[in-house]
């Protein structure tokens, strides 16, 4: 299992999702994924370091989340 790293994938932890905190989907193809965050119930308008710890989880963006 492999720690996903906050630094790699949110530049700008001020950001909110909206306004591109995630940098992957800022590449073509991926702009859907703020509308699927805001369908997981996650809040898309609000600074990065406001979401809690559940909602960057579900993003799979939180440090304790493994990746395989």
């Amino acid at each position: 299992m492999r720690a996903v790293d906050d630094a790699a994938l949110v530049s700008d932890p001020s950001k909110t999702i909206d306004d591109g905190a995630v940098v992957p989907w800022q590449m073509f193809g991926f702009n859907v994924q703020p509308a699927v965050a805001r369908e997981f119930g996650v809040r898309t308008d609000v600074p990065w370091t406001d979401l809690t710890d559940d909602e960057r989880q579900m993003m799979g963006t939180d440090a304790r989340v493994g990746v395989t």
